[in-house]
Formats: C-alpha cells, sequence, structure tokens
C-alpha cells in the first residue's frame, strides 16, 4: 500500500487501530432474489446470499404462504448460527392492493398485511417491506374498466356512510348523477320527497307540481335526490366515485394528507393527479393504522416503498408512486414503527428526474426513510445494474438524503436484470460498504478524493 493511499486513509477512515472497515450506522444488505423466478424455495434463495459477506438479507416473498414450514424452521437456524439480521420485501409480485376502495381488495390487504407480521414473529424478521401501491389512477380505470362494485372507505366502511354525511361529497355526487337519472325517475323521487316533506298526496301533490316553475323544478328534484341519497346511501358504486367522495370529505376537514399532497385545494379545482395521490395516501394509512399493534407485538418495523412502474402502459398514471407523498403518509402516521423505502430504480421506471424528485423531500424527511434499494445507473429499464464502486451519481443521490436526516438503516443491494448468477454481484457489497463509510465521514459528492474512485 503506498504511503498516500495510507495516509488518506489515516486522514479520513482514522489511524489503523481506530479504523474501521464496514459503516457503523448503516447496515449494507442484499436481497435473495423471487423464489419462483429461479424455481427455488425460500430457503434456497436465502441460502444462496448468506456469504455475500453483509448483515443484512432482504428475503423476498411473494405471499405470507410463501414459506413451507421447512423454510422457516431453516431460516430460524441461520439467523441464530450466522448472526445475521432478516427482512422480508412483501408480495415482490405486486399483490397488494393497498390504496384500492374496493371491498374485497381492501380486505384482502388486511388479511394479508396481518398475515406477515404474524410471519415476522415467528421467524425472527426485523421489518416488512410493501409497496406503496400498485394500480393506475381510478380515473384511468374508468375508461379502461367500468366496474361497479361495493366500495369502501380507509377504515373499511361503506363509502356510502361518508357520502351521506359530507354535504360537500353530496352535493358533487348529485350533481354527477342529474344528467344520468331519467325525468320520470326523479319525478317518482320528488313525489315521495315532497309527500313526506309538507305532507300532500293525491290531486294536491299534483297540483303543486304543476305550479313549479321549470327552475324549482330542478331545484326541488335536486333536493329530493339528495335526501334519497342521505336516506339510502348508495352501496355499488365506481371506484372513481369512492376517490371523489374521499376527496371532498378530506378536503371538508381540512386533513393533512390532503392540505399535503393536494395542497388543500377544492376537488373540483385540484390536478387530478395530486387528488388520487392524496386519497390513495388515505387508504394506505387507514391499512397501516389499523396495524399498528400488532407491529407492536411482534416488534417489527413496516417499510413504505415507492413502486415501480410495472405496466409501463399506465407511466403517468399510477398512484402514489412519488417518494414525497409517500413521506407524508408515513409522517401523517407518526409512529416508530412505521418508515419508508426509496428505491432510486422505481423513480426512475416512472420517466421521473431521480434526483429532482429526492431534492424535493423537505429538510428532516430523511429521519423517515429507513431503507434504500439501490444499483448504479437508476435506469427506467429497471436494470437492477450491480453497484460500481466510483458511481458518484448513486453516492450522491444518498447524499441527498443524508443531508435530510437519513444517518442510520439499511442500503439493500437488489439483484437482477435477467444476468447470470457470477453477473449478477460483481463488487456491489464491497462498493456500497466503501460509500457507506465516505458518507459517515460526511464527505459532500463534490469533494469526494481521488482515493473514492479507487
Amino acid at each position: 500500500m503506498s504511503n498516500m493511499l495510507k495516509e488518506a486513509l489515516n486522514k479520513v477512515f482514522g489511524k489503523k487501530k481506530e479504523r474501521f472497515f464496514e459503516p457503523s450506522g448503516y447496515k449494507i444488505g442484499v436481497t435473495t432474489g423471487i423464489p419462483s423466478f429461479d424455481r427455488a424455495t425460500v430457503v434456497q434463495q436465502t441460502q444462496m446470499v448468506v456469504s455475500k459477506g453483509t448483515k443484512v438479507i432482504q428475503v423476498d416473498l411473494e405471499y405470507p404462504q410463501s414459506p413451507t414450514p421447512h423454510d422457516i424452521e431453516e431460516i430460524k437456524r441461520i439467523i441464530k448460527a450466522q448472526g445475521l439480521e432478516l427482512t422480508i420485501h412483501a408480495a415482490t409480485n405486486v399483490t397488494l392492493p393497498t390504496t384500492s376502495a374496493e371491498k374485497i381488495d381492501y380486505e384482502l390487504v388486511d388479511k394479508d398485511m396481518k398475515d406477515y407480521v404474524k410471519l415476522c414473529k415467528k421467524v425472527g424478521f426485523k421489518a416488512i417491506n410493501v409497496h406503496s401501491s400498485y394500480l393506475p389512477s381510478p380515473f384511468l380505470m374508468r375508461e379502461y374498466r367500468r366496474l361497479s362494485w361495493n366500495m369502501v372507505d380507509e377504515n373499511g366502511d361503506p363509502i356510502g356512510e361518508k357520502l351521506a354525511k359530507s354535504e360537500k361529497a353530496l352535493e358533487w355526487f348529485v350533481n354527477d348523477r342529474m344528467e344520468k337519472i331519467s325525468f320520470e325517475t326523479k319525478l317518482v323521487i320528488l313525489r315521495n320527497y315532497l309527500s313526506k316533506k309538507e305532507k300532500i298526496y293525491g290531486e294536491e301533490l299534483d297540483k303543486k307540481l304543476r305550479s313549479l316553475s321549470e327552475r324549482e323544478m330542478e331545484k326541488l328534484m335536486k333536493e329530493s335526490i339528495k335526501d334519497y341519497y342521505r336516506e339510502n346511501p348508495p352501496t355499488n358504486l365506481y371506484e372513481f366515485e369512492a376517490y371523489m367522495i374521499m376527496a371532498w370529505w378530506m378536503y371538508e376537514r381540512g386533513d393533512e394528507l390532503w392540505r399535503n399532497i393536494a395542497g388543500g385545494k377544492p376537488p373540483d379545482k385540484c390536478e387530478e393527479k395530486k387528488l388520487v395521490d392524496a386519497v390513495a395516501g388515505k387508504y394506505l394509512q387507514g391499512h397501516i393504522k389499523k396495524l399498528l399493534k400488532d407491529l407492536e407485538d411482534a416488534k417489527v418495523i413496516l417499510l413504505i416503498e415507492n413502486p415501480d412502474c410495472r405496466r409501463k402502459e399506465f407511466r403517468g398514471y399510477h398512484r402514489l408512486e412519488k417518494p414525497i407523498d409517500i413521506f407524508y403518509v408515513v409522517k401523517s402516521i407518526d409512529h416508530p414503527l412505521v418508515r419508508m423505502t426509496i428505491d432510486f430504480e422505481h423513480v426512475a421506471t416512472h420517466g421521473l428526474n431521480v434526483e429532482e424528485e429526492i431534492k424535493k423531500m423537505p429538510q428532516g424527511s430523511g429521519e423517515y426513510v429507513k431503507m434504500l434499494h439501490v444499483g448504479s445507473y437508476p435506469s427506467p429499464a429497471h436494470l437492477h445494474h450491480p453497484v460500481e464502486r466510483d458511481d458518484v451519481y448513486l453516492y450522491r443521490l444518498m447524499w441527498h438524503l443524508r443531508e435530510r436526516g437519513f444517518k442510520e438503516g439499511y442500503i439493500i443491494f437488489e439483484w437482477g436484470g435477467g444476468r447470470k448468477e457470477e453477473e449478477r454481484w460483481l463488487e456491489s457489497v464491497n462498493a456500497l460498504k466503501w460509500m457507506a463509510m465516505w458518507l459517515e465521514r460526511d464527505v459532500a459528492p463534490d469533494d469526494l478524493p481521488p482515493e473514492f474512485f479507487g
């Protein structure tokens, strides 16, 4: 080793006696890969990465039931024998519709999330990572697939209950329905309304109706339909209607997520994408709040990750895909066992500028980040490129988060990209340890010395 290199190491990492060859605050880890892709069991995938030189392994699972009883016992043995810290990536095949307003979807998410927590407690996994969403906008689905079904609110209760209690939501809903209800149906509803309200019937009721001007008739019809839906909240709705009802409900009550994500504007004045993200965040928040006691009992951290653009035809229409919006959801829950994961490549798959999206994160937001999913050169092609030691761009992205408070947590290399096994890793683990140690010395990207580049 040259004297120059020795001096550089001593200067940055301390004298040899004091020097560390592992980062202290950041834990470098790797993923097992998705078992079904390799036609392997969960424990086979886990055993494959045990010797990669990390203290953390993220076990990729497609379902809570993916590990067999044999897998579970073997993984518990690995944790004990190797002294490793294991986490899981839940629903890697994207099967958790966390932002859906549809009743069956909602109940499925609640059940699977509880099952994942039970699995963590049983095996000893330290954290659960799950995507914030994978669905496209319900307004897009309105044209793509017109599905009317039982819709619920963020708590899993019938959405009609919120409609009946929200004057502004009811106003929007009735205005939307007025054009779709036939005049004959409106007239029947109006006759029933007047009979109940004014206690008039038969000829007297007919006389009252004949005396109304067109404008008066329209106004009374609208009031009668409002009254009808207050007493008979609708059960079958399109999902975009459920989202609009939720949006008006959140707006009326000055909801924190509505203020932070949608800017506090009325839904009819709000950008559609922001409306969708705010309401999607509310549904995600609802699921998580119901899970808090389970997380506390299992001593497991729940991590919410920004999703990839899995279906490219829906690019620009996905729900809750930006890190800053996920941060607002996590912050609103305000619980130490709920944090977020940022996947730089997932940001890129949506055609977004990764560095700009990270720089939008407010000061202090890094304290809510517990995990990073990384690879070199984040790409819209979702390459999972092995980490290169001199990747200043990746270092810069992590530096932006460190500036915002990300001082400790997991940094996970997600391998993949269809490469041969010997090409999946290269020097990724050592490269990440190297970068993490420079981060911990608070060396800004523009101040990195030649030694950083090897």
